[in-house]
């Protein structure tokens, strides 16, 4: 089955920043989401990229800012744009580590995630029954 994990580019984008801040230079910084699908091990496809002028927009996780999200245009399927663009997009992500490697690490990941919050959960049911 596909998953959909979406990754924010703000974790690179504030180092980048912080670099430029520290050498006097003023990056300008722009909130992307973009939506990722695991098709098969060692790779991902982009499905869309979505651009929003107020950064909070795009990445509170409150239910006011995905109900502003909903209202935006998600821009076109990243499939149906011009070769030439999805090849740009491409050369942005891998330039900020989007991808094999990141794309090998993240159902990895997600797996250990899920056997640790699964073997804590277990703890305090237990915990509870025994109490």
């Amino acid at each position: 089955s596909d998953q959909q994990p979406e990754f924010e580019e703000e974790g690179a984008e504030a180092a980048e920043q912080e670099d430029a801040d520290d050498e006097g230079i003023n990056l300008h910084s722009y909130p992307i989401r973009c939506s990722f699908s695991f098709t098969k091990e060692g790779s991902f496809v982009i499905d869309n990229i979505s651009y929003y002028s107020d950064a909070k927009v795009g990445t509170e996780l409150t239910a006011e800012a995905d109900w502003k999200r909903r209202g935006f245009y998600l821009g076109p399927q990243f499939d149906t744009l011009d070769v030439s663009l999805q090849d740009e997009f491409d050369k942005f992500m891998q330039e900020r580590g989007i991808n094999e490697t990141l794309a090998y690490f993240v159902p990895e990941y997600a797996e250990y995630k899920e056997q640790k919050e699964y073997v804590s959960w277990l703890t305090n049911v237990k915990s509870f029954v025994e109490a």
